[in-house]
């Protein structure tokens, strides 16, 4: 027989876990001031995501570009991590997922300071990796993955 104190506590810890579980997130860096010549493109190292376990699924990619454009700012994934097996998933409908950015410059974002996070919804899956391609010259991108 539970006595209410240990009701108590036991509410307490309860509560205590569901928070720490709902602000936990993970910061993984993709890009750190990768330089890309005109029409350079640039893919990143696969990131592993069976460590993770989202709750909501939840992904958003701060994004920052200096000195120029990029286009085709998209993400792939795969359940197997080899090389040649990655593919940009499908959303609803049966649509490829859109471009997370395209056309993206040092004055796009909010704050036209070329800065943004973008949120997206990737399929559940084991792995994913990010690509670019710069529009114009000496084009720098950085770029961090948040998973919630």
């Amino acid at each position: 027989m539970r006595t209410p104190l240990i009701a108590a506590l036991t509410a307490v810890f309860a509560a205590t876990l569901a928070l720490t579980a709902i602000a936990e997130m993970h910061t993984i860096q993709i890009w750190d001031s990768e330089l890309l010549a005109t029409n350079a493109a640039t893919a990143s190292s696969t990131v592993s995501l069976r460590s993770y376990r989202p709750e909501d699924n939840e992904y958003s990619l701060e994004v920052v570009v200096t000195g120029g454009t990029i286009t085709n700012l998209l993400c792939e994934v795969s359940n197997t991590g080899y090389t040649n097996r990655f593919a940009t998933p499908l959303v609803s409908g049966g649509t490829r997922m859109a471009d997370l950015a395209d056309g993206f410059s040092e004055t796009s974002g909010p704050g036209s300071d070329g800065v943004d996070v973008i949120e997206f919804d990737p399929p559940a899956c084991n792995f994913i990796r990010f690509k670019a391609q710069a529009l114009t010259t000496n084009t720098t991108i950085n770029a961090v993955l948040v998973i919630r």
